[in-house]
């Protein structure tokens, strides 16, 4: 019995089970690797907070109780994960993996794509803005010709 868990006895989703059996009360939640690891990549996933704790089968209060150094890195969890995959990846390439060059050059590919959309996004002139009821009647106005003005001439003689 280490760490408050049966040895060797796990429950149907390999969860080890706690050594609580007999005791009044519910047994306290002992985070494990494998659950902080878990919680890592499904903020890296973009889930929120509350499907966390269901997926864990314990409340947000326990969560954020034993896992708040996990929780703090919230907003980078992606970018830590993309980043430790293409150093990965990166490893491979410099070891002459062939598919992983070509998987690099694809996600290198993706990112310039992305830095392009998001500086065009930023480059678009915003649209001039609607004119106003007093407005559009000065300029319609302005262009109206009046009923005692003169006819044009003809455009061609012969």
């Amino acid at each position: 019995m280490a760490d408050g868990y049966l040895d060797g006895v796990v429950d149907l989703f390999g969860d080890p089970v706690p050594a609580s059996r007999g005791k009044k009360g519910r047994p306290p939640h002992l985070p494990t690797a494998e659950n902080r690891r878990f919680v890592q990549v499904a903020l890296a996933c973009g889930r929120i907070e509350e499907d966390i704790a269901k997926a864990l089968r314990i409340t947000q209060r326990t969560l954020n109780k034993h896992y708040f150094h996990e929780l703090s890195g919230k907003a980078s969890a992606r970018m830590r994960l993309e980043m430790k995959n293409m150093t990965a990846m990166v490893e491979q390439v410099e070891k002459g993996n062939v598919s992983a060059m070509s998987l690099l050059a694809k996600r290198l590919d993706k990112i310039e794509q992305r830095d392009l959309a998001r500086q065009m996004s930023t480059e678009r002139p915003s649209a001039p803005r609607p004119l106003g009821k007093k407005e559009a009647a000065a300029q319609t106005a302005g262009q109206h010709r009046g009923l005692y003005e003169p006819p044009a001439g003809p455009e061609r003689l012969n």
